[in-house]
């Protein structure tokens, strides 16, 4: 996923606080989730984009 904003994976703020990231993320993780479209090879991209857009979010915040 590099070279990808990860604030617009999520479709939030930069200055998003952090329950706001959080609430952005559960939303994309059930919108995007395999299981909820019929096993979609797409949403499964999307689902892992969001998964790791959401890591990075983290690891940024927390270290810095």
């Amino acid at each position: 996923m590099s070279g990808t904003d990860s604030y617009r994976v999520l479709e939030v703020a930069r200055r998003a606080t952090d329950a706001e990231v959080r609430a952005a993320y559960r939303r994309a993780v059930q919108r995007h989730h395999p299981d909820h479209n019929g096993g979609s090879p797409e949403s499964a991209k999307r689902f892992e984009e969001v998964q790791e857009a959401y890591a990075q979010i983290r690891t940024k915040r927390e270290s810095g």
